[in-house]
């Protein structure tokens, strides 16, 4: 009877071992040597046994691995056991056992040291490290020229990709973001005008660079202006295409229009367009602009609209340019939309079209801000939300209250409430978006004509 004896394979490792023989059965004249190279990387499947066999002269041998390969060595081998059995043409056969395992996964990190502290400042910094994989590990910076090192300091707002690669090679990334701080006080804002976002070329950090960017994520859902009658452009392209915009301000024509490009034309289009795009960035990301408060909660200072927010206003050139009635003018709509526009154009001027809300905003948590102390207060809470959330109201004066949500295009999603409160009454309302998709929206809390915004987050 033969006896075979099974021998486990470690990294590196040189077996020598030969068969073993009882009773009238011939003796293996032959010894085997092998050597295991384990896979440098995490899934890369390189691992290896090579396989030598000494006093091999005379003999004819067949090699049958675990596998199905039938070579004496093996290669691209990934994580796991293998056998081989060797078999001479005697009858005479032995079996090895092989372990074969792949280093743990390189894993990248990235950690802001400190965000870019004024607009230009240029002082941001980040470290990398790294875990899995074989130390030690290096760091090459994705910038132009890349930069080596765990740290990479001297930075403007952006955001910052890291390759790190372990002693034999193998590689993972991450990124990081550095923003500016927020400067406490109301203002740094920057808005665009319609030929700023109508540059389809990307050049630098032109407008035409941060649409294409950023418009997704800032506009899921692509943008739309009006409500009866709608016109949506539903990606950077699409905007840009459309973008200047000239003609005479006017309504939309009946029906839903979609990506026009240059085949319409409409001023109020345009410039409506581009004020909900200045919005709706300055409230998506907070790169966009250096102060704190939100250019949609800016109020004008004077003319027919004073004391109205922008936010106020989208909504009703939505109504009027969309058909669902507005006692105002296309052409007076326009003229206050093309001056807010051009009012903090590129974040280099402030021409003086808007101010400052009179109190300042308050906390109440999650990074949402309530109306003023002073004439109600309200929380709204789970926030962000995925299906269901709850807004709770005090009044601290009496009055007619009116409760809406809209989307960040100014188009009414959902009414909660319009009716009479008395003073120090709670009212809380359920707030069901089930039928919303994801993105930001505004609730919008009217108390006697005084109107507070919130933001509201719903992710799904």
């Amino acid at each position: 009877m033969i006896k075979r004896l099974t021998l486990l394979a470690g990294t590196g490792a040189i077996l020598m071992f030969s068969g073993i023989s009882s009773n009238a059965q011939t003796t293996c004249k032959w010894s085997v040597t092998s050597s295991v190279d384990q896979p440098t990387c995490a899934k890369t499947c390189n691992g290896s046994v090579s396989i030598s066999i000494q006093n091999a002269s005379g003999f004819i041998f067949t090699y049958q691995w675990s596998n199905g390969a039938t070579t004496a060595n093996n290669f691209n081998l990934c994580e796991g056991q293998y056998s081989l059995t060797i078999t001479d043409d005697k009858g005479c056969s032995q079996t090895l056992n092989f372990n074969i395992v792949e280093p743990a996964p390189v894993i990248a990190s990235c950690t802001v040291v400190s965000n870019e502290s004024s607009a230009g400042a240029s002082d941001g910094e980040l470290s990398a490290s790294a875990s899995g994989g074989n130390s030690p590990y290096t760091f090459e910076w994705q910038t132009n020229p890349p930069v080596n090192g765990a740290t990479l300091s001297g930075l403007s707002a952006g955001t910052y990709f890291v390759i790190a690669s372990d002693a034999n090679g193998c590689q993972a990334s991450t990124f990081c973001v550095i923003t500016t701080e927020k400067i406490d006080s109301c203002y740094g804002f920057r808005t665009q005008t319609q030929g700023g976002w109508g540059q389809c070329h990307q050049n630098g950090n032109n407008p035409g660079t941060y649409l294409f960017a950023n418009f997704a994520g800032a506009f899921p859902n692509g943008l739309t202006i009006g409500c009866t009658n709608t016109l949506h452009l539903s990606s950077a392209q699409a905007v840009c295409e459309f973008l200047p915009s000239g003609s005479k301000p006017r309504a939309l024509p009946s029906g839903q229009m979609s990506d026009p490009a240059w085949t319409y034309k409409n001023v109020l289009a345009g410039q409506l367009v581009t004020l909900m795009l200045n919005v709706g960035f300055d409230a998506y990301d907070e790169g966009f602009s250096v102060g704190d408060a939100d250019l949609g909660n800016q109020v004008i200072a004077s003319g027919q609209f004073s004391g109205w927010t922008v936010n106020d206003l989208v909504a009703e050139a939505n109504d009027a340019i969309g058909g669902c009635g507005s006692s105002y003018g296309y052409s007076k709509l326009n003229n206050i939309i093309s001056a807010i526009n051009e009012n903090y154009d590129d974040g280099k001027r402030d021409k003086g079209v808007l101010d400052c809300p009179d109190k300042k905003k308050k906390s109440i948590g999650n990074g949402i801000e309530a109306p003023d102390v002073e004439v109600l207060r309200a929380n709204i809470y789970p926030n962000p939300m995925n299906s269901e959330a709850k807004i709770d109201i005090t009044t601290n004066v009496s009055g007619e209250l009116v409760v809406d949500i809209f989307n960040y295009s100014g188009q009414k999603v959902l009414h909660l409430f319009d009716g009479s409160v008395d003073s120090n009454e709670n009212k809380s309302f359920t707030i069901d978006a089930s039928n919303l998709p994801a993105g930001i929206y505004i609730t919008k809390i009217s108390l006697n004509g005084e109107i507070k915004n919130m933001k509201l987050f719903i992710q799904k």
